[in-house]
Parts: C-alpha cells; sequence; structure tokens
C-alpha cells in the first residue's frame, strides 16, 4: 500500500494550478464583450459559428470558472482530511484551527488592502466603456474605515474589491468543521463513509425544502460543505481506486478522462444531446453535476498515468503560486486595464494581465503566502509544546 509523502500528493498541486489558471483565463475573457461571448456561449444561439463550436468544445475546460472552484472545495475535502483519518483528530484540532485561520486569512488580508490602495491610486470613474462586466463593478464605491475593517474581517460583500474572494469564508468555516466530521466517521468503514455523506447531502436539502435558510440564511453556505466531504470519502478509497485506474489499459483510462472533460463542461459541450436527455442532465445541480469529474481529476493526477504529466516543472511552479494567483488576478487584471486601458489595445491589455497576474502571484507568494504559511507553523508548534507541556503537568492522583 502506497503513503502519503508528507501528507501531501505534488500532482494535486499541479491541477490546482491548472484550474487556477482556468479561473484566471476566464475572468480575463470575461471582460472584453467579444470574449464574454465564449465564456457564457448559449446553446440556444441560431448561429453555429466558429466562436460557438470553440466555445461548445473541450476547449471549454480552460476557462470554466465555476467548476473549478469546486474542484477546489474537493482538493480541500481531500487534502485536508488526510492527517485527521490517520490521527488524532480532537488533539490536533486547536493546532490545525489556529494554523489553517493564520495560512488564508493573512493573504486574504494582504490583497484586500492592496485593492484598496490600488483604487485610490487609480480608479477613474467611466474609462473603462471598452470592457465588460465585472471589471467596471470594481472599485465603484469609496471604501470607509468601517467597510474596511469588515472586509478585512472577511465580513463584507467582496464584489468590489475582489469577487474572487467570495470562497474564503466558506473555505475557512468549512475546514474548521471538516475535522469534526471526520472524528464522528472516522472509525466507520469505507461504505458507511459514503453513506454518511450521500445521507448529509440529502438532510440539506430537505433542511433548505423545510425552511431552514428563512430562519438561519447563513445555512445557506453549508451547501458547499457537501463537496469537502466528497474529497473525505474519496480520500479513504484514494488507494483502491488509484491502484485500479493504474491497471488499466491507457486507452480506456485517457477515454474515461475525456468523458470527465465533456461532465465538466457540460453546460457547453454537451448540448447536442437529445432534447430530453439533455433536459435531464441540466435538472441536476451544476455543482454536483461537475464534482463527479472533479473526483476523477484527483485520482487521474494520483495515477501513474496523471503523474506522468503533472510532474512537469512548469505545471509544479504554477501549482505552487496557485492561491496566490486566484487571489490576486482580478485585482490585476483591473489595475491593467485602469493603467493600459486608455493606450493600448483591449485584447493586448487582457493579455498582459494575465501575464502580470502570473508574475504578482509568484511575488505575493514569495513575500506574503510563504511568510504567512511560515507564521502558521510557528504558531501551531507554539500551541502544540504548550498542549504538550500541559498534558505532562497535569498530575493523575492515585
Amino acid at each position: 500500500m502506497p503513503t502519503d509523502k508528507a501528507n501531501r500528493f505534488d500532482t494535486l498541486d499541479s491541477l490546482r494550478g491548472i484550474a487556477s489558471l482556468s479561473v484566471v483565463i476566464g475572468h480575463a475573457m470575461c471582460t472584453l464583450p467579444s470574449l464574454a461571448e465564449m465564456v457564457y456561449m448559449d446553446q440556444e444561439t441560431p448561429t453555429h459559428n466558429l466562436k460557438f463550436f470553440i466555445s461548445a468544445s473541450p476547449l471549454h475546460f480552460f476557462w470554466n470558472a465555476t467548476p473549478a472552484v469546486i474542484l477546489f472545495f474537493v482538493l480541500s475535502g481531500f487534502v485536508l482530511s488526510i492527517s485527521f483519518l490517520e490521527s488524532d483528530t480532537s488533539k490536533n484540532y486547536l493546532v490545525f484551527a489556529i494554523k489553517r485561520v493564520i495560512r488564508l486569512w493573512l493573504p486574504c488580508a494582504a490583497i484586500i488592502t492592496i485593492s484598496v490602495m490600488l483604487r485610490y491610486i487609480l480608479y477613474e470613474p467611466g474609462t473603462l466603456t471598452q470592457f465588460h462586466g465585472w471589471i467596471n463593478l470594481m472599485w465603484l464605491n469609496e471604501i470607509s474605515f468601517i467597510n474596511f475593517i469588515s472586509l478585512i474581517s472577511l465580513n463584507e460583500n467582496f464584489n468590489q474589491i475582489d469577487p474572487a474572494l467570495w470562497t474564503l469564508p466558506i473555505e475557512i468555516k468549512l475546514s474548521l468543521l471538516l475535522p469534526v466530521f471526520i472524528l464522528l466517521v472516522r472509525n466507520l468503514n469505507k461504505l458507511w463513509t459514503a453513506i454518511a455523506t450521500v445521507s448529509y447531502v440529502l438532510g440539506y436539502h430537505l433542511l433548505v425544502s423545510l425552511g431552514i435558510t428563512r430562519v438561519f440564511p447563513e445555512f445557506a453556505f453549508m451547501f458547499y460543505f457537501s463537496f469537502f466531504l466528497f474529497g473525505i470519502t474519496l480520500c479513504r478509497y484514494r488507494w483502491y481506486l488509484v491502484n485500479f485506474i493504474d491497471g488499466t489499459s491507457p486507452f480506456v483510462v485517457h477515454s474515461f478522462l475525456l468523458i470527465a472533460v465533456f461532465v465538466y463542461t457540460g453546460n457547453y459541450t454537451l448540448w447536442y444531446l437529445p432534447g430530453n436527455m439533455y433536459q435531464t442532465f441540466m435538472k441536476v445541480p451544476e455543482q454536483y453535476r461537475v464534482a463527479i469529474p472533479c473526483m476523477f481529476f484527483i485520482l487521474f493526477a494520483l495515477s501513474r498515468f496523471g503523474t506522468k504529466f503533472l510532474r512537469n516543472k512548469l505545471l509544479q511552479q504554477l501549482g505552487t503560486i496557485s492561491f496566490s494567483l486566484y487571489l490576486v488576478h482580478q485585482v490585476v487584471i483591473v489595475a491593467t486595464a485602469y493603467t493600459f486601458g486608455s493606450v493600448l489595445n483591449p485584447y493586448l491589455t487582457v493579455v498582459i494581465a494575465v501575464i502580470l497576474s502570473l508574475c504578482t502571484a509568484g511575488l505575493f507568494y514569495k513575500f506574503c503566502e510563504a511568510p504567512s504559511t511560515k507564521l502558521a507553523q510557528y504558531f501551531g508548534r507554539i500551541i502544540q509544546t504548550r498542549i504538550t507541556q500541559r498534558a505532562k503537568a497535569i498530575v493523575i492522583p492515585n
């Protein structure tokens, strides 16, 4: 049975990097009306031109932002659950919680601060008329001190500062809930873990149908916990499934990979299905539809087929900065548009923005994300030391 190296898989970092880059490309394309049509192409359009067939092909994978977010959640559930499934969750929870909050919150606070500063330096109302969509919604309003504090505390709408940040409060909350669920299921076998996950999904939708969100609106964010749980279940079955894939012929594996890509981009690439079949497919919420191919992508990344491709040095570097890239890209795109949009062709401006996003992500990783990770580990060691010392100091009476 294989073992996990430092509870991490370098190929999953590469997979996360590809997903982050697809978010960047998708958001960049959305800033130009002609390219935005390719991101949200209407399959019912009567003009099936070249642009339509490109958008409605598996190439849509490379700018399909919404499914990428679901992949992030499934990956988080998978990676975070490894150590908890193999150690004492109750003893490690406090250390985990402190490290996780510091690890995620500090980079968020940094990019919020940078975005607010850039707004006051670069923002000029009405100058981005050649651009489209969300790029014209950022930085519209003044940011008061109270707004800034609310943003820093992740208790504010981020659409005008950095829309990508909407996932981070959810990520933090669900990360802190994840070990509690693992504590409940860790002694169950693999089958019952899967049953518990399905029961959670059904239970969530039952409570929503009964109106719990009217009484407790915050409960809505628990919808995304389902995808963390898919990650847990996949983690428990991981080596059985990976060994099965490794023993399968390349033709079969790559055929399933292509099917997974079609399902992952199904909103656009399955337009040719018969009407009833397509309508049935579309009745399933998109997040659940893409979760299955997301799980296959993870298994493929761990298999002998995926490691050959995903251990590429450039993809590994992209994976290293993937979180930073996700955080900074929309701020960089808007800043680039205000800086060059009036003097350069909009298409060239967007290309420059994507390149600058990658460069900025590298700097942000080096000077913010990596130090935040080290700081999180430092405080984690302090807390763990104090817990150990306190445990040794307890004298049990005879």
